[in-house]
């Protein structure tokens, strides 16, 4: 080693960790390290049985552990690229991370209720485990995108998390920990609101504002309804298809984007009345529509509605869609004896890929 040069630091172990993302329509999984990197990934569709759900994951971490053993993945890399020494499968945690949706309660490592994949008090935990042969640190979804943000994002160790897609759902973040409830922790969107669409009825605010409800209310006001061509056509363009029509003046999209982050206006307020002015880290599908259209608006109605309280950043999460596998890799890290998940911010959002 020449002269005055420093030596190489050793790498900590464990220093990365699988996480597998089951979502709705995809299962996603990552090799992270433990300040956030994404090194490989790989993603397939969900299977929509239990048994195939099993084999499902237990392919992508068989195929991600045959890429580590082929020497693929690398530390300091970008998503499969060659950068620093390969990462070995002694570097992993001895736990993979697997997320799942619904309700479900972490430390038993149940999967309570899922609606959209139609689990009910499912032993999730204890299947993986049977699948894989590797001990299983099992997440919710969303809770597992939190601690992501938290610790590698937008966030902080305390801050509100929102993910706001097909549904609408929070996570407290205290001290770098989600607050779990016993499962049931930041099931907001079934909370009830006044409806703007039926003066004096009320409606779950996922059915008021999450971005695949203000697609349906706006197809509703549409000729024909919501199932009519033009209604089908309005409710698969999304929320970003009542963005662009409420841009070329359409009021009826204007009054459905507009009634939706009242909504959520309201919800943030409130949790600044009751937590204090955390941070609120906003994900998912609607925070597409930018600045311009959804964060500063929104941030105008919070600070409207708080007096006393000081309003809450509101901020853009960082990471991506990624973010709910690499929280549960994260989490499998931070499991891990002398675990290595290192808080920091990532220089850019993580990016997909094959490689």
């Amino acid at each position: 080693m020449p002269d005055g040069e420093a030596a190489p630091q050793p790498i900590p172990v464990p220093c990365c960790a699988l996480g597998v993302d089951v979502g709705g329509t995809a299962i996603k999984a990552v090799v992270c390290d433990a300040r956030g990197s994404l090194l490989s990934s790989l993603e397939l569709p969900t299977p929509r049985t239990l048994v195939g759900l099993r084999q499902e994951v237990g392919r992508v971490v068989a195929e991600l552990r045959g890429r580590i053993s082929a020497g693929q993945v690398h530390h300091g890399a970008r998503d499969g690229g060659a950068s620093g020494p390969p990462v070995v499968l002694e570097d992993l945690a001895p736990s993979v991370g697997v997320a799942v949706p619904g309700i479900v309660r972490e430390s038993e490592g149940i999967a309570v209720n899922s609606v959209n994949l139609g689990w009910r008090d499912v032993p999730m935990r204890d299947h993986m485990e049977d699948e894989l042969g590797l001990p299983v640190v099992l997440s919710h979804d969303v809770r597992a995108g939190a601690w992501a943000e938290s610790r590698w994002g937008a966030g902080g160790p305390d801050c509100l998390y929102l993910a706001i897609g097909t549904g609408i759902a929070s996570v407290l973040m205290l001290g770098g920990s989600p607050v779990d409830g016993d499962g049931w922790a930041g099931e907001v969107g079934l909370m009830l609101v006044p409806d703007p669409d039926r003066p004096g009825a009320d409606a779950h605010l996922e059915s008021i504002a999450s971005a695949s409800a203000m697609a349906l209310r706006y197809a509703a006001t549409l000729p024909g309804g919501a199932d009519e061509p033009a209604g089908l056509r309005a409710r698969s363009e999304g929320s970003l298809g009542v963005l662009r029509a409420m841009e070329a003046g359409d009021e009826r999209a204007a009054r459905i984007w507009g009634t939706a982050l009242d909504a959520l206006a309201d919800l943030i307020a409130t949790g600044a009345c009751l937590l204090g002015p955390l941070d609120v880290v906003i994900g998912g599908g609607l925070m597409r529509a930018g600045q311009e259209h959804f964060f500063a608006p929104l941030r105008e109605r919070v600070a409207q509605r708080l007096e006393l309280v000081p309003a809450p950043r509101v901020l853009p999460a960082a990471l991506g869609s990624w973010s709910q596998a690499l929280g549960s890799a994260g989490r499998a890290m931070a499991a891990a004896p002398r675990a290595q998940a290192a808080p920091g911010r990532m220089p850019d959002a993580p990016r997909a890929g094959d490689g």
